[in-house]
């Protein structure tokens, strides 16, 4: 499919494969694969954060992922946005007969180091939606 995109926003959770597994009830060894090859294309595109205060936004969470983002071969990669989690997807989970794993997070703050960690490892990072706090 990438030969047909002009562009990509790719989706990433959390570089623990034991952390992703518990979130998400799957693996994140597809995420990572896709992510390698979205970044050998030279297509453009944008990883994007959802930080969800206590579970995916620890300062050893974030370092990993700048890690591996760090890692990747020259790319296309044009920015990293964190982005502040919302609840949103949790009714969706509620009317497929799923519960959700997230537990209640209104008023934390987010890692406030979490743009320097990834801008520390020279990555283009922005928070460019809502505010650091869970409100």
């Amino acid at each position: 499919m990438l030969e047909f995109a002009d562009f990509v926003l790719q989706d990433w959770k959390c570089a623990s494969p034991v952390l992703h597994r518990r979130l998400t009830g799957v693996s994140n060894e597809l995420i990572r694969n896709n992510i390698r090859i979205l970044a050998a294309s030279g297509r453009p595109f944008v990883l994007r954060l959802p930080l969800v205060p206590g579970l995916n936004d620890s300062t050893a969470e974030l370092e990993a992922a700048a890690k591996f983002f760090s890692g990747l071969p020259p790319s296309g990669l044009t920015e990293i946005q964190l982005l502040p989690y919302h609840p949103g997807g949790e009714a969706k989970l509620r009317q497929l007969g799923r519960s959700s794993r997230m537990p209640e997070m209104t008023g934390q703050p987010v890692n406030p180091n979490a743009l320097e960690i990834f801008r520390a490892a020279g990555l283009p990072c922005s928070w460019p939606f809502g505010t650091p706090t869970i409100e």
